[in-house]
């Protein structure tokens, strides 16, 4: 739960700070992780040592594990589609004009669905990911695809 689910949430406020030049985003960081982290430590430790494994047990047949992660999977998922809308920035120039107007593809692409590139290269991303692409090889597509599109207007 604090490494899968927890750690990101925190990780991502504490970027969305640094991002805007705050040097609290590391600290906020650290408090957000931290403080939760080890006060469920520390009380699970002693409701383990007193409940033991019937803790998990009832909590198993009641559905409240599984709702738990559930709702922190849930979390996750929200935090992470945020974080891509505003942390991944990518935008295209391409303009073109046909018969005296101009047709800008970036307003075309906002106008569908706002942060449509990141959302697509993060999918793409995503399924590299699932296809048991090497994540060097992921970086290298990354900067291969950054550098053509650029060299040619395209990104």
């Amino acid at each position: 739960f604090f490494w899968g689910v927890f750690r990101i949430v925190a990780a991502g406020i504490g970027v969305s700070f640094s991002l805007k030049g705050n040097l609290l985003g590391p600290i906020i960081f650290l408090i957000l992780y931290n403080i939760p982290n080890i006060g469920v430590k520390y009380y699970g430790l002693f409701l383990g040592y007193k409940q033991g494994s019937s803790l998990l047990t009832k909590w198993s047949k009641s559905g409240m594990l599984d709702r738990i992660v559930h709702c922190a999977g849930v979390l996750g998922v929200m935090v992470i589609g945020s974080m891509i809308a505003t942390m991944v920035d990518i935008t295209t120039p391409l303009k073109i004009t046909l018969e005296g107007s101009k047709i800008d593809f970036q307003k075309i692409f906002d106008q569908i669905m706002p942060k449509l590139l990141p959302l697509l290269t993060t999918l793409g991303i995503y399924q590299l990911i699932k296809n048991n692409v090497k994540m060097s090889y992921i970086m290298l597509i990354i900067l291969a695809v950054g550098f053509v599109g650029s060299l040619l207007g395209l990104l």
